[in-house]
């Protein structure tokens, strides 16, 4: 079950059409060779090391999102947290 939902969402990622990530800098997969590691992003990393929480429009509502980057706010109170109609 472990192995299908990785290739599913590592498949996801690759495609440019991420599951269940409701913000771009969520929006990451790493895979793991005995060589190297292999990281998916389709809407780059710039946001995550820039502490920018975006919506994925094509995957959340606004509600969900906004939902997410308040319990996130109590976390890290520097997050950037941009407006649904920002991005």
């Amino acid at each position: 079950m472990r192995k299908q939902l990785e290739q599913e969402l590592v498949g996801s990622l690759k495609d440019g059409t991420p599951s269940r990530d409701p913000t771009t800098a969520t929006a990451i997969g790493v895979r793991q060779t005995p060589m190297e590691f292999t990281i998916y992003a389709p809407f780059d990393l710039e946001d995550l090391f820039a502490m920018i929480a975006r919506p994925n429009k094509r995957q959340v509502t606004e509600e969900i999102y906004l939902r997410k980057v308040e319990r996130w706010r109590t976390h890290w109170p520097e997050l950037r947290i941009m407006s649904w109609n920002e991005a």
